[in-house]
């Protein structure tokens, strides 16, 4: 039986319970953020604009700018000065306005958006003079031209006095507020020319998996985190009061999200992952492990100075696993500005499948599927409900916008505030349907009961080693991607059958996004299981 993508309505998200600011402060704390960075703009209107020498020679008050986080977030991860910084966030969020606004704040501040194509057209040229009002003429004058450069149809020209008056300073307004809800994946590196709205924004270009070269196609946007994992292999789990020794212990590249990446990758699909890592060793060592295999990290911001998270994992012989996370919220998180970034809208543009975890913080899931739903490409989604929050009680308002649900018994329950390790796994999978998932896979012990309105069937999968494997979850989630894509949105019983094998291929004690398996090994272990017609019918 087949399971049956769910629909969006165009344009419907999750419901809100109340108004949300882009930025999270309180509202009477954002107007005057605004209003100090209108005034700090607009002094810095006259002479040649906003420029780096303009800032280190000026006595004007730069504290708004100077003090906003993501100036100094570009500063750090880009190695600049703050004078260089500001100047790169002032244009990255300039490029987000409405073309009109555009290109008031660009002449107003010669900022030199389309300066690349103004070079071009000697008539164009006083756009970026030396003198305020010689700018405001030129671009008074070149306004439907500047227009059909931007790809967009004019608007009706404004007199010099407008641009004076009321256009600049409402312009203005608009920049502050972009700014202020800018990340630092909106910022282009500094010699980097920043976009206009009506454009893409360019990727950076990553070294792409030998599948992904080959062809397998499929795009896959992945949030969630990317920890340092710290596994031990011990005999047992101790008890309160007691010590163990381990028998061997490894650190490594981790997290749900990291895991579910590096699994689709090694699948063949393209993948970005959106995640946050510390300026560290650690962070570092994270970046370099992606690009390894063929992960895009356009959509990782570095935040300067912070830890990146680690997770102590605890693997008995027999395969279970028991951890304790260090998330460093107060320091490290992915925000709803890193999801509604330009950078990140255009992947999710561009994406088949968007993968997200319980590692981000409540309202950037909600971000994210409110994007994912509202996205005219309506990518499916698979959400990870991991690691559980028996405190998360917003299962009613995001569920409908999840197309597939992957968890164990535990997890499931914890989506619900009446559920428990005794309630029946028909009354929970029939609960989460009503409250509006549309297909749920129930993955645990190499085995995958899937329902929907429209399929129930229960996937028994080959013999295993062990009782359960670190990351089994993770490589049933990319499998699932993967046969999604090429079943063209729907899981059949053999689709399922092919990811619950995924499951059983990381029986590792070591690393476990390393341990994330390639088809050809997906293929065999099936192969063994249907050769020997051996199941495991535990």
């Amino acid at each position: 039986m087949t399971a049956v993508k769910t629909r969006y309505r165009a344009g419907a998200g999750p419901r809100r319970r109340g108004p949300r600011l882009e930025d999270g402060l309180p509202r009477r704390q954002n107007e005057h953020a605004i209003e100090s960075l209108r005034a700090a703009l607009k002094s810095l209107r006259t002479r040649h604009g906003l420029t780096v020498d303009r800032l280190r020679a000026t006595e004007l008050g730069l504290g708004p700018l100077l003090d906003l986080d993501v100036v100094q977030q570009v500063q750090h991860s880009q190695q600049v000065s703050p004078e260089e910084a500001i100047v790169a966030v002032v244009r990255g969020a300039a490029a987000q306005l409405d073309v009109a606004d555009l290109l008031v704040v660009d002449a107003a501040l010669a900022l030199g958006v389309f300066a690349e194509s103004v070079n071009d057209q000697p008539g164009l040229a006083a756009l970026y003079a030396p003198d305020l009002s010689e700018r405001r003429q030129a671009l008074v004058a070149s306004w439907a031209t500047l227009h059909e450069l931007a790809g967009t149809a004019p608007t009706p020209a404004p007199t010099v006095r407008a641009l004076r008056g009321e256009l600049e300073s409402r312009a203005f307004v608009r920049l502050a507020e972009r700014i202020l809800s800018t990340s630092p994946l909106d910022v282009p590196s500094t010699d980097e020319s920043p976009v206009p709205a009506a454009r893409e924004p360019r990727p950076r270009p990553r070294p792409a998996p030998a599948a992904a070269r080959n062809g397998a196609g499929g795009r896959v946007l992945v949030a969630g985190a990317a920890v340092i994992d710290h596994i031990h292999a011990v005999d047992r789990i101790p008890e309160a009061g007691t010590s163990i020794q381990a028998r061997s212990y490894q650190a490594q590249p981790g997290g749900k999200g990291l895991n579910q990446a590096v699994a689709a990758a090694r699948l063949g699909l393209t993948v970005q992952l959106v995640a946050t890592v510390g300026d560290d060793e650690g962070g570092r060592q994270v970046l370099d492990y992606l690009e390894e295999e063929g992960v895009g990290t356009d959509l990782i911001r570095v935040v300067p100075g912070a830890s990146t998270p680690v997770t102590t994992v605890l693997v008995t012989p027999d395969g279970m696993a028991s951890t304790v996370g260090w998330m460093n919220d107060e320091q490290i998180s992915v925000t709803v500005r890193d999801v509604r970034s330009a950078r990140a809208r255009a992947t999710l543009a561009a994406a088949d499948t968007v993968m997200l975890t319980f590692e981000l913080p409540h309202d950037t899931i909600a971000a994210v599927l409110e994007a994912t739903a509202a996205s005219p490409s309506s990518p499916r989604t698979i959400l990870t409900p991991s690691p559980p929050d028996e405190g998360l009680r917003f299962a009613h308002e995001i569920l409908q916008y999840v197309d597939y649900l992957v968890g164990t018994h535990w997890e499931l329950c914890c989506l619900l505030p009446t559920a428990s390790a005794a309630t029946p796994t028909d009354q929970l999978l029939t609960q989460l349907l009503i409250l509006g998932a549309g297909t749920i896979c129930l993955a645990e012990s190499f085995r995958c009961t899937v329902r929907s309105n429209v399929a129930s069937y229960e996937v028994a999968g080959p013999p295993a080693a062990f009782k359960e494997a670190p990351g089994a979850r993770d490589a049933f989630a990319a499998a699932l991607a993967l046969r999604l894509h090429e079943g063209d949105g729907q899981l059949d019983e053999e689709g399922a059958t092919w990811a619950t094998a995924a499951m059983a291929v990381p029986q590792t004690f070591g690393g476990v996004a390393s341990s994330m398996p390639t088809r050809d090994e997906i293929d065999r272990v099936l192969g063994l299981a249907t050769r020997t017609g051996g199941v495991d019918d535990r």
